[in-house]
């Protein structure tokens, strides 16, 4: 990734934690852009898409994030970090069975994530339960 996309992103993150949303929109605006430059060189990368889908959470995009997910796993599928993050994007577009899928597949193996996505996994289920027609 190249240095202004770091630079826009610490940024980004710095104002979103002040509570200055506004203005972090904007730096994640400048950070999705030149991770896109990054992807376009490296079009392979699959943490490329997993940063951008990252960016493009924080600013409401769930669409695109599922989108370059989507590129990440058929790129790396063995990474089951992907895999929450889809979910959780998916569960806010309202798409509870497909986020609940997700979050299964992130718990198939021991991760960083394993704890996180099965918590996510459960309360889907719930959700599915109690909510879902």
């Amino acid at each position: 990734m190249n240095i202004e996309a770091t630079g826009y992103i610490q940024l980004a993150y710095a104002y979103s934690r002040l509570g200055f949303k506004d203005t972090a929109h904007k730096f994640f605006e400048h950070a999705i852009e030149e991770t896109t430059s990054s992807i376009l060189s490296s079009p392979n990368n699959a943490p490329y898409y997993y940063q951008r889908a990252t960016l493009k959470y924080e600013i409401h995009d769930y669409e695109g994030v599922v989108s370059d997910l989507d590129e990440a796993i058929r790129i790396a599928p063995q990474h089951i970090v992907y895999y929450d993050l889809r979910g959780l994007a998916k569960f806010r577009l309202n798409e509870y069975l497909d986020a609940a899928h997700d979050f299964r597949e992130a718990t198939r193996f021991p991760s960083s994530v394993y704890q996180q996505a099965l918590l996510h996994l459960q309360l889907t289920e719930e959700w599915i339960q109690t909510s879902v027609p």
